[in-house]
């Protein structure tokens, strides 16, 4: 009958031909989740990828092949269907919240906006096509239209002159970093410190259709950034944004993230040093998170406490143990 399965490598085969894995499906379509890409793939086209890489993984009956590969990642991988409804009850959400005029957007009226994409207008940031996400600061501190109601997406706007009806300005996220466009590369690891023709962006009414103005944001040379409508974030977000919160309060949580952290993985406790220090300086869990932070310019306070606890774990060496160390490093050398 048609609803009669055969198992093939560990897969199991419907009648339509094609296979599914442990219970997971292999129609459709998937994007890598750990990745800021819009694209969407078929299993084939992991198969293909993976065929072309060399990336193989074993399959249930021990074999290595690149099938194996695709599995493996098409099981860490986001449906289109799925994400597609989590996106549009996202942007309703967005949606939901007072909107903002351009010209309130230009004169500080709000402490903190979002900026939502408009669906079908150009953006470099990646994000989904079929409904607006929020210009927001993804992974890695990069910027992508992926964002929702969250801190991620919370930015400031300073304008630095105006030329009505436009606008030079920059755009700050909520940890201070700004929007930066290098090549085709945006991301928020911008500072005051960088060339301004990189961080300075023209802001530019439209009436793009939706019976709303909107801004288009443009870089010197005329790259478009996006299209996007503004509203207000919630006051529970705002509290959080850099024009909110001094530096010294963002110390604070960041401290209090890491005494957490502390608790909660005694291998956190006492202090160690970096394995390439030649100062051999000793420091503490919360120092580290405090320095990675600043070094990397973390997009949020899970970012800091991520890279600090790989630094901790993998880049560090015990104080109690460090004596056997160097004797190690003495052999080696």
């Amino acid at each position: 009958t048609n609803s009669r399965t055969v198992t093939v490598g560990g897969c199991s085969l419907d009648a339509s031909g094609m296979a599914s894995m442990d219970g997971v499906s292999l129609h459709g379509r998937r994007r890598y989740k750990w990745s800021s890409c819009s694209g969407y793939y078929c299993f084939q086209d992991f198969v293909q990828f993976c065929a072309q890489e060399g990336f193989e993984k074993p399959q249930e009956d021990g074999t290595w092949s690149a099938r194996g590969g695709a599995l493996e990642l098409w099981a860490d991988c986001v449906d289109e269907a799925e994400e597609e409804e989590l996106m549009r009850r996202q942007a309703e959400e967005v949606q939901a919240l007072p909107a903002l005029s351009f010209e309130a957007l230009a004169v500080g009226a709000s402490p903190s906006v979002m900026l939502q994409s408009v669906p079908g207008a150009l953006a470099l940031p990646p994000g989904p096509a079929k409904c607006g996400g929020c210009l927001s600061v993804g992974t890695h501190g990069t910027a992508d239209c992926w964002g929702g109601v969250s801190t991620r997406s919370a930015l400031t706007v300073e304008v630095l002159a105006a030329f009505p009806p436009s606008y030079k300005a920059r755009i700050r996220c909520f940890s201070g970093g700004l929007l930066r466009l290098v090549g085709s590369e945006v991301h928020f690891h911008g500072s005051e410190a960088d060339d301004p023709d990189t961080t300075t962006f023209e802001l530019l009414p439209r009436d793009f259709g939706i019976g709303r103005t909107v801004l288009t944001i443009a870089a010197k040379g005329g790259a478009i950034v996006g299209t996007f409508e503004a509203h207000v974030p919630p006051p529970e977000l705002t509290l959080h944004h850099v024009g909110v919160v001094s530096p010294e309060e963002c110390i604070r949580q960041l401290r209090v993230r890491a005494c957490e952290a502390i608790q909660a993985d005694p291998t956190l406790q006492g202090r160690r040093r970096h394995m390439q220090d030649v100062s051999e300086h000793y420091y503490g869990f919360e120092d580290v998170v405090l320095w990675a932070a600043q070094m990397y310019r973390c997009g949020t306070e899970a970012d800091a406490l991520e890279l600090a606890q790989a630094l901790w774990k993998f880049a560090c060496i015990c104080e109690a143990e460090d004596q056997v160390w160097t004797v190690v490093d003495d052999m080696i050398l």
